[in-house]
């Protein structure tokens, strides 16, 4: 029998009997439970019972121990820093001490980037790397997918499943369990209602069914049932439309790639007696969600990475309307140059007939009518036609007796002055303070 503390022999005594004079005592081995308070089998500590252990014996200078809740290690947080800390030298149980980090950095510790410091109580500084970020901090960031609660706004009808709740794995990957159950087209199980095939599975539907001799029927990638491999054994071939062929032969019925909607090639018919659209989908078709530069503006996702800036809005956000032609609805809002309203926010000084209550007469002149040019600056020529205080030519009509440096021919002696010098002051009138007697 192994050595058992008393405490634990007398509860695990099981069964008592007496053989002749003795008293025999038949025990089991305790259970190692962790979380009972006491410390056995291999057991470092259990929840307060510390084998004696204290903050100061495992090299602190204080604080309060703990037992970790596996009862295989101490927990040191709420311990002071250990007594070796600040020697520069990394001892035991320091995490590190000053620059020495025993080669650690954030990343080697789960983050993703930043620099790890080291604190006064020789523990990590981690300040910086979480900055940075890492899986388990509730934020997707970099290289994840999700963190915790943050999906980054996907679920799983955004990933292709009909259904269903999206988590985040411990590896910051999204975790598509409960998705899976709702089914994904593509993993060859027919949703009913939602599918008319996946993979191989067609939900027993045959070519005869949809009215042909024979024949496979096949799936799309999009799950969508494929009847190219069906055939017509009676008639098809004979070179005449029967129903339900749509061609037959060289009889395609008057159709072509244009009348099909799209923009060039030839349209022929397959042994099915259905049409080949192969060679009119190289030249493309609107709503194909590829761009063709010779016939559209856009298509779909695809507007040729054009903006509502590049067609001289101000801002707002463009998208490709019907005949794959430029939407400029969400462009409209913020107005561009040309749509008669001044907009200032945007550098514009007048806008068509809106000069926002300049006149000519405002700016300093002396008549004229100012305009709007095509980039929604003011024209200013009629103004400038009219005149102004400040132009350097003298307008009579207006009062000037001289204009900058045109004084028409007058000078301090022809004003009865001795001599001097005569200048121009800014109401365009002459200056005789320099002018002699």
């Amino acid at each position: 029998m192994t050595s058992t503390p008393l405490r634990v022999l007398l509860l695990s005594l099981t069964v008592v009997w007496w053989a002749g004079c003795n008293l025999v005592l038949e025990l089991e081995d305790p259970p190692v439970e962790c979380g009972d308070g006491m410390v056995h089998g291999d057991e470092i500590c259990d929840t307060d019972d510390l084998a004696g252990q204290t903050c100061i014996s495992r090299g602190f200078t204080e604080g309060v121990l703990t037992c970790a809740a596996d009862c295989r290690g101490f927990v040191t947080t709420l311990c002071g820093p250990p007594t070796t800390c600040g020697n520069g030298t990394l001892q035991t149980p320091e995490s590190c001490d000053g620059t020495d980090l025993e080669q650690a950095t954030c990343e080697s510790l789960g983050y993703y980037g930043g620099t790890l410091g080291c604190g006064a109580d020789c523990r990590y500084d981690l300040t910086d790397c979480a900055a940075s970020g890492r899986c388990g901090d509730g934020v997707s960031q970099g290289l994840e997918t999700c963190d915790g609660t943050d999906l980054g706004g996907a679920t799983c009808e955004s990933l292709g499943y009909y259904g269903g709740e999206l988590a985040c794995a411990e590896t910051c990957a999204y975790d598509t369990t409960d998705c899976a159950t709702y089914g994904i087209c593509g993993d060859d199980v027919r949703q009913d209602d939602l599918e008319e095939c996946d993979g191989v599975d067609v939900g027993g539907l045959t070519c005869q069914e949809l009215g042909y001799s024979g024949g496979t029927i096949g799936c799309t990638q999009t799950c969508a049932i494929d009847a190219s491999g069906c055939f017509y054994h009676l008639s098809c071939g004979d070179s005449v439309i029967q129903s339900p062929e749509t061609c037959d032969g060289t009889d395609l019925n008057g159709q072509t790639c244009l009348t099909m909607g799209f923009y060039a090639g030839t349209l022929m018919c397959l042994a099915n007696c259905t049409f080949d659209l192969t060679n009119c989908a190289l030249y493309g078709h609107c709503g194909d969600n590829l761009r063709q530069e010779a016939h559209e503006e856009c298509d779909g996702e695809d507007l040729g990475q054009v903006t509502c800036s590049d067609l001289g809005f101000y801002g707002g956000e463009l998208t490709c309307g019907a005949g794959c032609l430029f939407d400029t609805t969400g462009c409209q809002a913020f107005g561009w140059c040309g749509d008669g309203v001044r907009d200032a926010t945007n550098l514009e000084t007048c806008d068509g007939t809106d000069l926002g209550g300049v006149t000519c007469e405002g700016l300093g002149f002396y008549g004229g009518v100012p305009f709007c040019d095509g980039a929604c600056g003011l024209d200013l020529s009629d103004c400038e036609a009219a005149g102004r205080c400040g132009d350097g030519v003298i307008q009579g009509g207006f009062g000037e007796t001289c204009d900058g440096t045109d004084f028409d021919g007058a000078d301090c002696t022809t004003l009865g002055h001795g001599g001097g010098t005569l200048t121009c002051d800014g109401t365009c009138t002459y200056d005789l303070t320099g002018c002699t007697d």
